[in-house]
């Protein structure tokens, strides 16, 4: 099963921008870009402050929300297995939501939806 980042609100300037992170690593790769809390050793269901970084470069303050797929409904949408889900709440604006769900796609073979 392969990790898909995705825009999960419309494209364009606006309060927030929510990117979706789903699949066996979206933990892992949030975690190495998220300056703020380990990320690997929250606990599902919570929300963390920081930041989504490129290097030492700031892209912009989130909030990180870590998500499973633990419900019966939702074990089913994932083939039965368990599922880390990532949404990381971002300023909506494009320069900013592209680099942030380019700094995620650059560390491992992800698929990206374009909506």
């Amino acid at each position: 099963m392969e990790t898909i980042v995705a825009l999960s609100t419309p494209q364009g300037t606006g309060a927030i921008g929510v990117i979706r992170l789903s699949g066996p690593k979206a933990i892992d790769i949030t975690a190495s870009v998220f300056k703020g809390k380990d990320l690997t050793a929250q606990p599902a269901n919570t929300l963390h402050f920081g930041s989504i970084m490129r290097g030492d470069a700031l892209i912009d303050e989130v909030v990180v929300a870590l998500f499973s797929c633990t419900t019966l409904i939702y074990q089913r949408r994932c083939g039965g297995d368990f599922m880390p889900r990532v949404a990381v709440y971002t300023t909506a604006s494009n320069r900013t939501i592209d680099r942030a769900r380019c700094a995620c796609r650059r560390l491992g073979d992800l698929s990206m939806s374009l909506h």
